[in-house]
């Protein structure tokens, strides 16, 4: 395979934990070993040397810039200056909108562009309509879905000029014991202490109920977020045995979910759950809610792991099948493992990234030179996707504070509901 350079767009910030992070650390070192030549173009909020993103590059030697997150038209314009001056093959824009708006004159330059769709909320619906389903000239080259629900939304609209492919998030897949202490019977949580979308205290809510109904278990909460006060007022409301574990790295994570029997995961959407991904891999068997993207895909009820229909009753019935029955349980760990280790190993979605990315650059021979526009005209915003959308036009003082107030409210959730962990 010939030398393909592939810019990747992302966001940065001390905060920055989920999917898309853990994605990006991953996949990086991945396609090099297949041979492409990975650049990182970062957009950060706060100081970017606190970067979770920027330090792990730095780490590993491979090359990034970085900007400060600013308003919509600076980044576009910063973006076009450095592929000007340095261009790529691909570029994977990912859900960054500076550089989804930098697409249209990237395929100018016969660049294409790649989208990452990574969940069923309203942004990720926005991105479909201004930059997938939207006029010629704004579309990708090519929108990847994490689960075949998103892509089935993607072809909706019959846009044959825009590729489409469903590449997961992946996760590695490691050694399990032959013997799992059963006793206690342990349960994680993992992702972002967030209300909105993963419903981060009714969760905990429901953790502590099973702690204290059922006495052989135990409950840990891994993550950080927003709501860590709020969680952890719950936990010390009903003195029940939940442990709140913090922060981990993704390093560690599968070490830590080892120990552990059940993950649990009540969110109201999802696209493919990262943290679900890797805990199957785990031989951690899933008991979630019932949602439109990617938990159909991973989840099948009674083989792979359980759908539950609520948070309360039917939840705390479902840990309790499963701590009075063993054999059940292994039956279930056994085929999540499998289940995950075929179709969505790290390696296996690497090569699906690899073959997707060298089939879009087979034309970088006739690449042209990327124009910088003198002046920027962008469509007016789009509601789902304002939260990211910041425009630099006829601002006033008022907008000025609260575009710096919602900078810091991103800058907690560092990535919102693009997060699929």
């Amino acid at each position: 395979m010939s030398s393909v350079r592939v810019d990747i767009c992302a966001y940065d910030c001390a905060s920055a934990v989920g999917g898309p992070f853990v994605w990006l650390r991953r996949m990086v070192g991945l396609l090099q070993q297949r041979g492409f030549d990975i650049r990182v173009r970062l957009f950060y909020w706060g100081e970017p040397t606190e970067g979770v993103t920027y330090q792990f590059l730095s780490a590993s030697g491979i090359p990034f810039s970085s900007c400060q997150f600013v308003d919509t038209e600076t980044n576009v314009l910063w973006l076009l200056k450095e592929f000007a001056a340095s261009a790529p093959d691909v570029v994977i824009a990912d859900s960054v909108v500076p550089a989804l708006f930098a697409a249209e004159y990237l395929k100018d330059a016969r660049i294409p562009v790649v989208a990452i769709l990574r969940s069923d909320d309203a942004f990720y619906h926005g991105v479909m309509d201004y930059f997938v389903h939207g006029p010629r000239r704004r579309r990708v080259s090519a929108a990847v879905s994490v689960s075949r629900f998103l892509d089935q939304c993607v072809r909706a609209s019959q846009c044959n000029d825009v590729r489409t492919a469903v590449i997961p998030s992946g996760t590695p897949v490691c050694e399990v014991p032959d013997h799992r202490s059963y006793r206690p019977f342990r349960v994680a949580y993992v992702g972002r202490l967030v209300q909105e979308q993963k419903r981060i205290l009714e969760t905990v809510s429901a953790l502590t109920r099973i702690c204290l109904e059922i006495p052989e278990v135990e409950a840990t909460v891994f993550g950080d977020g927003p709501e860590s006060c709020n969680v952890a007022d719950i936990v010390k409301a009903t003195n029940s045995p939940v442990k709140l574990a913090g922060r981990v790295e993704p390093s560690e994570i599968q070490k830590q979910l080892l120990s552990h029997h059940v993950i649990v995961l009540l969110s109201d959407y999802e696209g493919t759950p990262t943290a679900l991904l890797e805990a199957m891999a785990c031989g951690v068997v899933p008991v979630c809610l019932q949602m439109r993207s990617g938990i159909p895909e991973l989840v099948q009820h009674g083989i792979t792991g359980l759908i539950v229909e609520d948070r309360g009753d039917g939840l705390v019935s479902a840990i309790r099948g499963l701590v009075g029955n063993q054999v059940y349980w292994r039956q279930l760990s056994q085929a999540a493992r499998t289940k995950v280790a075929i179709e969505y190993s790290s390696e296996r979605c690497a090569d699906l990234w690899a073959a997707l990315l060298q089939s879009l650059s087979i034309n970088s021979e006739s690449r042209r030179s990327v124009r910088i526009p003198p002046t920027l005209t962008l469509p007016s915003v789009h509601p789902a996707l304002a939260r990211e959308d910041y425009r630099k036009a006829k601002r006033s003082w008022l907008k000025d504070l609260l575009i710096k107030a919602k900078g810091r409210a991103l800058q907690l959730k560092c990535g919102l509901s693009k997060i699929n962990k």
